[in-house]
């Protein structure tokens, strides 16, 4: 392979973190009426037509939706997912200095952490530095037993780095090979820790997803 062409596919892959601002308007009451003058005219006490009573709030209203411990793995693995991916857009934007305290946590084989770890070491080596960030499109997922019985997720998505630049030290970029998107299958456990981590993270599919 090309230099270069290796880090294409893997120190490529960055996941897009968006940060959303809001404002707040502050809006000022209508200042109460003032009081009419005294009225020597005798009045009921009954409450006039305008007076309403504020609705309390249905059960629908009121209920904050429940997920089941099948949704919240589910929900946890594509946390994961994007998180590994904003971990790698961090390192990748800092000529992979430190990755290693950076990415390692998220590698749950020796076989992983072997493979991935040469690929950042030597981007590392390299003084490769990369700039803006990949998607992780299509996720899809579904809850497996896992291994003596912690909690695990099977997941496959597409990673879109189209967005993605990878440079030389002396400033020149490393073309591109093949298609933008990349089609992944990978198995996330959750450990005692409280992380979740991967345990497989395959390539399925090289030319599109």
């Amino acid at each position: 392979m090309t230099r270069g062409g290796r880090y294409v596919r893997g120190a490529a892959g960055i996941a897009a973190v968006g940060l959303i601002a809001g404002g707040l308007v502050a809006c000022s009451p209508d200042d109460p009426p003032e009081p009419t003058g005294s009225s020597t005219a005798t009045t009921s006490a009954e409450p006039s037509e305008t007076e309403t009573e504020t609705p309390s709030p249905t059960a629908s209203e009121s209920e904050t939706p429940t997920l089941t411990p099948e949704e919240q793995n589910i929900e946890a693995a594509k946390a994961t997912v994007v998180e590994y991916y904003a971990a790698q857009a961090e390192v990748g934007a800092a000529n992979f200095e430190n990755w290693a305290a950076t990415l390692l946590p998220y590698w749950g084989t020796v076989e992983l952490t072997d493979y991935w770890g040469s690929v950042f070491a030597q981007a590392e080596t390299d003084q490769l530095r990369t700039e803006g960030t990949a998607s992780v499109e299509d996720f899809r997922a579904t809850p497996t037993p896992g291994v003596d019985g912690r909690p695990s997720v099977q997941v496959t998505y597409c990673e879109n780095n189209e967005a993605v630049r990878i440079y030389l030290p002396d400033g020149s970029e490393i073309p591109k090979a093949g298609q933008p998107r990349t089609s992944y299958s990978a198995v996330i456990e959750h450990r005692e820790s409280g992380n979740w981590v991967f345990i497989t993270l395959d390539q399925t599919k090289a030319d599109g997803c």
